[in-house]
Formats: structure tokens, C-alpha cells, sequence
């Protein structure tokens, strides 16, 4: 996940790699596209699978612009992966401190806001194999 540091927030903000969709991208694109743009971690459509998660809400910029999110969620496992970061933009080079590995047991225990809310239900589910249809529903949240 990444770190994102905003001035006006006391705790790190961590979130998975991820972004809006482009004009006609359906969100399995979207997700491969915003992986190799944030961690340099290039997949085919195939290997990333169905969605496993969905989640919806709205989130403030850092100068103030509010923003509709509407995020398709989807799972993959890797080996090991040291992120590289040419991809990003201005923004994210300028917020985005650190990337960390969370166990959900991690995710319970910080005092750090963790996006999306649920995340480690989400994971515990993922790795037990449970099934995966329908997709979760994760709650909106900043708390």
C-alpha cells in the first residue's frame, strides 16, 4: 500500500495502488494501468481475475476539490515486488511518502487511516479462499 502524507491530517493515509478511469476503460484496465503507474508491476487481464471488492464514496483534494469515487477492487498475489514509481504523476510524487506490505493483523492494529474500510476482512477472506462472488462491499469511511 501506499503512504500518502496531507499536511492537514495528523495520521498517514494508506491506500492501495489505484486511480480513475480514462474515457472508455472498463475498471479491469483501469486497474492494470493504475498498477504499472504506481509500482511498475505490468499483468495481463487474465491473471488479474474478477473483482473482489467494490466501494463508493467521496474524498477531498488536498487543495479542497471533492471528488466522487466509485472504486472496482480486484486481488493479486505476487511474490515480490519493489515498487518503482516513474509512472506517477506531480501529485503522487508529492504526497505519496512510502510503500509498505500490511498484514491484516498490521492493518488492525494502526492508528493510521487505511483505505478502503474493511480492508482486512477483505484480505483475511482473499487468503482463507473463500468465495469470492459477489464481489464485497466495502464501506465508505474516514474513521
Amino acid at each position: 500500500m501506499m503512504g500518502i502524507v496531507v499536511p492537514s491530517e495528523s495520521r498517514t493515509i494508506w491506500v492501495p495502488p489505484g486511480g480513475g478511469a480514462e474515457a472508455g476503460e472498463d475498471p479491469a484496465d483501469a486497474a492494470r494501468r493504475e498498477l504499472f503507474e504506481e509500482t511498475g508491476l505490468a499483468i495481463s487481464k487474465d491473471s488479474l481475475g474478477f473483482p473482489v471488492a467494490h466501494t463508493c464514496g467521496e474524498w477531498t483534494s488536498v487543495d479542497g476539490v471533492v471528488f466522487a469515487a466509485d472504486e472496482t477492487i480486484f486481488a493479486i498475489r505476487v511474490e515480490e515486488l519493489v515498487p518503482e514509481t516513474s509512472g506517477f504523476t506531480q501529485l503522487e510524487h508529492d504526497l505519496v511518502e512510502q510503500f509498505r506490505w500490511w498484514t491484516c493483523d498490521d492493518i488492525d492494529a494502526t492508528d493510521d487511516l487505511v483505505f478502503p474500510a474493511g480492508l482486512a476482512g477483505l484480505m483475511r477472506r482473499i487468503l482463507a479462499g473463500n468465495g469470492l462472488m459477489p464481489p464485497m462491499e466495502l464501506p465508505w469511511t474516514t474513521t
